[in-house]
């Protein structure tokens, strides 16, 4: 879908780009050839023009399509993971070190963290990021606490 944007994107800017040179190109050919312009020459430049213009709208109807698409895809997604947002407390048995965690705010599955969210722990750390089945998993940032 992003790429779609991006094509769309794309080719209404080389459309406009290619009907700037065109017009340039026309009007350097009128300057110098006024004499030999007629009414036949200036309805092909007008048909010409048309179409690039009418090109154009296409596109931009498709990327406002392909917009809306995403925004709907994004809209959804946000609020999925929004309602699956919970805090989860722990206890402080000592003997156990999953224990040493002091909360969990972020999405849940089966009662423990998955998904996005962020872990608060006794010492001042902290992880910001992923996790699967209650284990950190790919990108997040850990910060440990100023001493």
């Amino acid at each position: 879908m992003e790429g779609n944007i991006l094509i769309l994107y794309n080719k209404i800017e080389s459309n406009n780009n290619n009907m700037h040179f065109y017009i340039i190109d026309v009007l350097s050919q009128i300057i110098k050839d006024t004499d030999n312009i007629t009414s036949k020459k200036l309805s092909d430049i007008k048909i010409k023009m048309s179409d690039i213009i009418n090109e154009n709208k296409a596109n931009i109807e498709l990327l406002r399509n392909e917009i809306t698409k995403l925004y709907n895809k994004l809209k959804q997604e946000f609020s999925e993971s929004k309602n699956n947002i919970q805090e989860i407390k722990y206890s402080s048995d000592p003997r156990n070190p999953i224990n040493k965690r002091i909360k969990y705010i972020g999405q849940v599955l089966n009662g423990v963290p998955e998904g996005k969210g962020i872990m608060y722990w006794k010492n001042g750390e902290r992880y910001e990021g992923k996790w699967k089945n209650d284990e950190r998993d790919g990108k997040g940032i850990n910060i440990w606490p100023r001493r």
